[in-house]
């Protein structure tokens, strides 16, 4: 009895370590199947998660780099174009300018009084012209006549019509004290000495003595030129005072040039 029922468990036993071998067996070939497909799914996200990266970061990173590269590219592109304006603009200003003072100064000082063979009538001649003439009412009419002057930009306009204000004040106060001069000069009397007349008028006399002047005419005729010799000479000098304060402009500071002080 004790013989025959240990038979039954030693069956019973030996199909349950079957079993368990046949489930162990069973579990590791679905896990043989399930480690590639897993593998395989790791590869294929690690695809996309490297495929997103790629699309998110470094292409937007290149092409930012590419457009940074182009923008800096053009910014020394108009910069240079800038420049080379700006020269050009700094040069037909300077032009402008030259153009201006050339025929500004002799049209506002008397040069531009008409020259005649007959003696011009009273006022009329060129040392009163010079004196009768504002400077700096002058200047400004000039300037409306300046076609290249109107065509500065409004910041260089200004300080131009600045400059040429202060520079005709300066030009009439030497006007106002030349006149002044001028009418407080009186004939020399050549019987107390030498009397300065100039070369022209020295040459003249000699003519008018040739052609039989009498001493009192000649007298007469040096006393005037005498006088008109001084006002020549005051009037000269005023002139060209004049002018090299309206050739200041071409030297001008203009708002964007540094200050030399």
């Amino acid at each position: 009895m004790l013989q025959g029922s240990t038979e039954p468990f030693v069956i019973v036993h030996s199909f349950s370590c079957e079993d368990r071998a046949m489930d162990w067996k069973t579990k590791i070939e679905k896990a043989e199947r399930i480690v590639p497909l897993v593998s395989h799914f790791a590869q294929i996200g690690l695809f996309m998660l490297t495929a997103w990266g790629l699309f998110y970061t470094v292409i937007p990173l290149y092409q930012k780099a590419a457009v940074d590269e182009q923008v800096a590219k053009q910014q020394a592109e108009l910069a240079g174009l800038s420049a080379r304006l700006r020269a050009s603009y700094v040069k037909i200003r300077g032009q402008s300018v030259l153009q201006f003072v050339t025929f500004a100064g002799p049209a506002c000082t008397g040069l531009l009084t008409p020259v005649s063979d007959e003696p011009p009538p009273e006022g009329q001649d060129f040392e009163s012209q010079a004196l009768k003439t504002d400077v700096r009412s002058c200047l400004l009419e000039q300037m409306k006549h300046s076609p290249p002057i109107g065509e500065l930009n409004q910041s260089d306009l200004a300080a131009f019509i600045a400059e040429v204000d202060k520079i005709g004040m300066r030009a009439n106060a030497a006007r106002l004290a030349a006149s002044m001069e001028v009418s407080e000069l009186r004939p020399a009397d050549p019987t107390k000495g030498p009397v300065a007349i100039g070369r022209f008028s020295e040459r003249a006399l000699v003519e008018m003595k040739q052609m039989g002047a009498s001493d009192q005419q000649l007298a007469d005729a040096k006393r005037k030129m005498s006088l008109n010799y001084q006002k020549d000479k005051i009037v000269s000098r005023y002139t060209d005072e004049a002018r090299k304060e309206i050739l200041r402009l071409r030297a001008m500071t203009w708002p964007d040039s540094p200050n030399p002080n």
